[in-house]
This record gives structure tokens, sequence and C-alpha cells, in this order.
């Protein structure tokens, strides 16, 4: 379920993962500090969906598949 307003915008980032990588998102709290999700992701859609979910936006800086996966 996707948040009904949009608190803001989050970054999605990869993190290394044993031979792999996970996703994660975060975002600029109140104060200024970045503040990241708990939950580590293995594919891109489901951490995009998780923090659309939580009200927050990623910022667009892919291209090819993965804004295409994004987008959606």
């Amino acid at each position: 379920m996707l948040a009904d307003t949009v608190k803001g915008f989050c970054e999605i980032y990869s993190v290394a993962c044993k031979n792999a990588f996970r996703w994660k998102w975060r975002y600029a709290g109140a104060d200024g500090a970045s503040v990241q999700c708990a939950e580590e992701y293995e594919l891109l859609f489901e951490c995009v969906h998780a923090a659309r979910a939580q009200g927050y936006e990623p910022r667009a800086r892919w291209t090819g598949r993965a804004l295409q996966l994004a987008e959606k």
C-alpha cells in the first residue's frame, strides 16, 4: 500500500551483502541527519515500494531498466 501523501524525497542505494548486494533507502530527517531504513531488500523495486509505502518518493538518478522499474 502506498502512502496517501508524500512526506519528502529519499535516496535508494546499494549495500554489500556477501557476493552480491542489497538495496536500502534513506531520507534527511527534520534535523538534517540521515535516517535509513532498517531493512535490506533483494530487489530494487521492493525497496522503491517500501519507501513509497512510508511516504517517501525516491529521487530518480537511474537510467535504463532501473528507471523503468522505479516508475511503475
